[in-house]
């Protein structure tokens, strides 16, 4: 998701009088407001869904059947024996703490 460019062409005989407002101006408030009523992505979620998620000590056992990737992607710490970690329903995982 890239900048998006929009370009608008009004027929001069409509063109809005608006001395103080020059074309550089209009562009900023246009991609102002378009960024700004984007969506955001998933809302967080609730206390209640993060405390219903398993929570496990990280093991050498773990370590060595590589059911996770390498690092927590909040912190970006590198996962070690013995952190507390959180296992969300879509089987990412994360330091407890983190989240």
């Amino acid at each position: 998701n890239g900048p998006v460019t929009l370009q608008f062409t009004f027929p001069v005989a409509r063109m809005p009088t608006m001395p103080h407002v020059n074309d550089n101006d209009l562009e900023h408030l246009l991609n102002a407001f378009f960024v700004q009523h984007q969506p955001q992505g998933a809302p967080p979620a609730s206390k209640k869904a993060i405390d219903s998620c398993k929570v496990f000590t990280l093991t050498q056992d773990n370590i060595n059947q590589s059911q996770y990737s390498d690092m927590c992607a909040i912190c970006q710490d590198n996962f070690s024996v013995g952190d507390n970690l959180l296992k969300v329903p879509c089987s990412h995982y994360f330091h407890k703490d983190c989240v």
